[in-house]
């Protein structure tokens, strides 16, 4: 199972925005991969960005498990509005 989590037209407007979602999915992937390291589990879906999908950057995040899609979606959200307040 596939769920679009992010898309952005490439214009100048949207860069901060795009590299806001990215940074947001480097983060996920630290987090988790700490936890892995840890637990032996990783807790995260796939992440695929497309930067080039009809002059848009998307991002879907991609699962088998629908509970980890599920989560890694609503952890996708919620880092993503971390990095947002962060800006000044």
């Amino acid at each position: 199972m596939k769920h679009f989590v992010f898309c952005a037209a490439n214009i100048p407007e949207n860069e901060l925005e795009i590299m806001m979602a990215i940074q947001a999915i480097s983060a996920l992937d630290d987090y988790w991969n700490m936890n892995a390291t840890i637990t032996g589990v990783y807790e995260g879906s796939e992440f695929i960005v497309n930067s080039n999908d009809g002059n848009n950057t998307s991002i879907c995040v991609e699962d088998d498990d629908i509970h980890r899609l599920i989560y890694s979606c609503m952890e996708f959200a919620s880092e993503i509005t971390k990095l947002k307040f962060k800006q000044p």
